[in-house]
């Protein structure tokens, strides 16, 4: 179960875009193109408190930091994704 993006994502301060992808059950990685007033230690955080309480403590979580999260086939960026796999090696720069 992804949880709703507006519910993990939309609070984060300092971010320019962002999207939440499920890699697997309980395996989230959420995807941010940092902004002005970026703290990567705060948001991930808050990203972690949010996915442990909209899906329950024990979640493998990963912040992907980019310059660009990739769109769909329309252009559009999905703020909600389930991406088995998740993305190539040496996509952005993963916070752990």
């Amino acid at each position: 179960m992804i949880p709703l993006p507006s519910t993990v994502i939309d609070d984060l301060v300092g971010i320019d875009e962002a999207q939440i992808a499920q890699l697997a059950p309980g395996r989230f990685e959420v995807r941010v193109v940092p902004g002005r007033g970026f703290d990567a230690d705060a948001n991930r955080a808050h990203v972690l408190r949010n996915i442990e309480r909209l899906v329950g403590p024990g979640q493998d979580v990963t912040i992907r930091l980019m310059d660009r999260i990739p769109r769909s086939a329309a252009g559009k960026l999905r703020t909600a994704v389930v991406l088995p796999g998740g993305m190539p090696d040496g996509a952005g720069t993963l916070i752990r």
